[in-house]
């Protein structure tokens, strides 16, 4: 029973340490990292690979595309 616990602990930490990492990496590098896993097994989760690759692609612009993202100057 403790070699379960500890199993399952195991991999409750993994998966936070994987989605941290996920969450703080840059679009770019998350978009990249798709590609490869996308290249490496695509028969493997294609769905929601896919699904990471559209959604990365979106955001890997950064924010210069945005009007949010323009520097305004001040004219004294």
């Amino acid at each position: 029973m403790i070699a379960l616990q500890t199993i399952v602990a195991g991999l409750i930490v993994l998966a936070s340490a994987l989605y941290a990492a996920w969450r703080l990496m840059t679009p770019r590098v998350r978009l990249h990292l798709v590609q490869r896993l996308t290249a490496i097994a695509p028969a493997a989760g294609g769905r929601w690979l896919a699904r990471l690759q559209r959604a990365d692609a979106a955001g890997a612009t950064g924010c210069a595309n945005c009007s949010a993202g323009t520097a305004k100057r001040h004219h004294p």
